[in-house]
């Protein structure tokens, strides 16, 4: 197959069937594509996002079923297309950068099997009535991009910190940019909301400052907890330091 190319899919097609190696890198382009596995759905991407590229870094099978919803528009994108990083040698530290990137998804994906908190897969929700952040105090609120509270519906729902420089958009991927200021409280990836079992949970994305969820730091150490599963009806966020005054609500009905 050529290094690129698009195809198109109807509603309730099969993309991949679980058994089959994919040869390419899935770029979704228009649509919805849902991925399954044992006839249980665990996430559900739209366009702009990506899958199978897991595949080629772990150079291990991925049993999964991915089936579009609606019409779908799909650029598949042969891995040989990385081979003009070798033939240049001004591509050569973008190659050690991927090499590294790659060696810590390795890390992190054997990791996760070791947690018992990840032995299911993470599924990602599309609610009629999602849940509801609300900014506490005037700081929260300019973050906020001077809105007094949003509601998230789609989960996993990342968060951090907007940026103009193009170099962080290859590394860091947001459904929400808070208009954070010098000295920073927010970091480029901060946390996400995630639902699993009817239950929300917050979780640390490597923040510098990490969050106080509830009166418990969240992430920054080490001995910090990454992820706290949240309260029915409201919960408390300060994102970075007390001090820093950056105060949002969580609120589930």
């Amino acid at each position: 197959m050529k290094n690129r190319k698009i195809e198109y899919f109807k509603d309730g097609e099969i993309i991949k069937k679980s058994s089959e190696d994919l040869e390419y890198i899935c770029i979704i382009k228009k649509g919805e594509v849902e991925l399954s596995k044992d006839n249980k759905i665990y996430a559900s991407l739209v366009a702009g996002e990506i899958f199978g590229e897991t595949h080629f870094i772990l150079e291990k099978p991925i049993e999964f079923e991915a089936k579009a919803i609606g019409e779908v528009e799909l650029e598949k994108v042969n891995p040989r297309i990385f081979d003009a990083i070798n033939s240049h040698p001004d591509l050569q530290l973008i190659k050690q950068i991927f090499q590294s990137i790659a060696e810590k998804i390795r890390y992190y994906e054997t990791t996760l099997l070791e947690l018992n908190c990840y032995k299911e897969k993470i599924q990602i929700s599309h609610l009629e009535k999602g849940i509801v952040l609300r900014a506490d105090t005037p700081k929260a609120k300019r973050l906020l991009n001077n809105m007094e509270e949003m509601e998230i519906k789609n989960f996993p729902f990342r968060v951090g910190r907007f940026t103009k420089r193009t170099t962080d958009k290859l590394f860091h991927k947001n459904n929400l940019y808070l208009l954070d200021k010098p000295p920073y409280s927010v970091s480029r990836s901060h946390f996400e909301i995630i639902r699993k079992d009817e239950k929300y949970y917050f979780c640390d994305r490597g923040s510098k400052l990490g969050t106080i969820v509830n009166r418990t730091r969240i992430g920054a150490k080490k001995d910090n907890p990454a992820m706290i599963c949240l309260d029915k009806k409201e919960n408390t966020i300060m994102l970075g330091n007390k001090t820093d005054n950056v105060k949002f609500s969580i609120i589930i009905d």
